[in-house]
């Protein structure tokens, strides 16, 4: 799809995707893991949105096109209990809305607001969209640390 950037016609940036979360778990995550150790559970929209509202900053909701999610358990290898991982995409109607909003969570913090489970989180823009990862595994370093390292992960794949 052709889009208007500026005065001349671009393509648009390409879409991020739940497969593309998984895609990227398996290359960094659960190397070595075998990829049916993957359960993948859709967020549905309105928890998406409850989610946004209630544990980052209800703001990103203010013009939204479209909202996903999708909820992630794995276990890796040489570890003995589930982890899990999470991503939510939140798209908007340009690039400098989805920006915006990207800077307002910036200010936010590492973690959810307003949760029993202490849950982390990162986020980064990609064309129209924000996609933020989270986990409730606060405790293992090595989710946390692919957490933290996600938005620099998804830069290089877009």
């Amino acid at each position: 799809m052709l889009m208007l950037w500026g005065n001349s016609l671009q393509a648009a940036p390409p879409a991020f995707s739940e497969r593309d979360f998984r895609q990227t778990l398996n290359e960094h995550l659960l190397t070595g893991t075998a990829n049916s150790a993957l359960q993948e559970n859709p967020i549905p929209s309105a928890i998406v949105r409850t989610i946004l509202r209630e544990n980052l900053d209800s703001r990103l909701l203010t013009r939204v096109l479209k909202t996903t999610g999708a909820d992630f358990r794995f276990v890796i290898s040489g570890q003995q209990t589930e982890s899990q991982a999470g991503i939510l995409i939140v798209s908007y109607r340009n690039e400098k809305i989805a920006s915006d909003m990207a800077k307002r969570l910036a200010v936010r913090g590492a973690y959810f607001k307003h949760i029993k489970i202490l849950t982390r989180f990162s986020h980064a823009s990609v064309g129209n969209q924000l996609v933020v990862a989270f986990t409730e595994n606060a405790g293992n370093k090595v989710v946390v640390k692919f957490i933290d390292e996600f938005p620099e992960l998804l830069q290089k794949r877009h």
